[in-house]
């Protein structure tokens, strides 16, 4: 079954959304086929159109999107993950002046999200696993307070949940591996500045405690407090 999608961006401050037609479907399963995104003049260079098609990105639940748009437009959807589409498929619309691009999403697909409701604002749920092994020993207790006052707690002063928990993993010649770790969770902004710092982090304490991973899952959440 094919449904139709509209985007939802009810937590944009535009007003009202003049100016923009759209239309998209999707099997909520394997494919997704954007067919128009159109934003007149007046109101194009205002992020309307990155922000729709995002929005119908992430309600089609599917492991590939297509995309149609008009030549000259591949660069501004490239720098969204699309990229052109180069298998027979490109025929079916060899006589129109349109270029096929697909995303490919296979990796980081999540199921349709509804909107929030009542008091709930969208946000971001990040669980990130911290395990204590290293070449030379273990993350000690000191160390990992440390880290949590100085790399942190200034990143996402307004609040975090930390627990330990034992770790296991499959080693190269397919032994199990137990560790013991540290899970800190977190619920901020879904916006480029929170995920950066959340990227620091993870990358100050793979420098700082030798580690070859950190296991981050990254959930998008309607809360209320």
């Amino acid at each position: 079954m094919m449904l139709h999608l509209t985007s939802e961006l009810d937590t944009v401050d535009w007003g009202e959304l003049a100016g923009v037609i759209e239309r998209a479907i999707s099997d909520r399963v394997s494919w997704a086929v954007i067919f128009d995104v159109v934003v007149e003049p007046e109101y194009q260079g205002k992020g309307r159109g990155r922000a729709i098609v995002e929005s119908l990105v992430q309600q089609a639940g599917a492991t590939h999107v297509l995309l149609h748009c008009v030549p000259g437009k591949e660069e501004f959807y490239g720098a969204m993950g699309f990229r052109r589409l180069r298998t027979a498929m490109r025929s079916a619309w060899a006589s129109a002046p349109v270029a096929a691009l697909v995303m490919s999403l296979t990796a980081c697909v999540s199921p349709p999200q509804s909107r929030c409701h009542g008091d709930e604002r969208r946000a971001v749920e990040d669980t990130v696993y911290f395990g204590t092994r290293m070449p030379n020993g273990v993350v000690s207790d000191e160390a990992w307070s440390r880290f949590l006052g100085e790399v942190v707690t200034p990143r996402f002063p307004r609040g975090l949940t930390v627990a330990d928990a034992s770790g296991q993993w499959l080693s190269a010649n397919g032994s199990p591996v137990r560790e013991a770790t540290h899970v800190l969770q977190l619920v901020h902004s879904d916006d480029e500045a929170s995920d950066a710092a959340l990227t620091r982090v993870i990358a100050e304490y793979k420098t700082r405690f030798a580690q070859e991973s950190v296991l981050r899952v990254k959930v998008r959440a309607c809360v209320a407090f």
